[in-house]
């Protein structure tokens, strides 16, 4: 297993990281990642009641931590 940290950015230019651990190369693992969209729901209160939503990010960057 390899430990990563994956940076990501959406379209308004708003980063987010993860540190993970995954299988395989380090080819891989960047063709996984790098320039693909992935949904971090989140959750916005409207009149008091939270409202699930998508909040798509980019893969920008992979850091390969060990």
């Amino acid at each position: 297993m390899t430990t990563i940290k994956v940076h990501f950015e959406d379209k308004q230019g708003n980063t987010n990281e993860v540190v993970t651990s995954i299988n395989g190369t380090p080819e891989e693992i960047s063709r996984y990642y790098l320039d693909k969209w992935f949904n971090f729901p989140d959750y916005e209160d409207k009149n008091g009641m939270d409202y699930y939503t998508d909040h798509f990010y980019r893969g920008t960057q992979v850091e390969f931590l060990n």
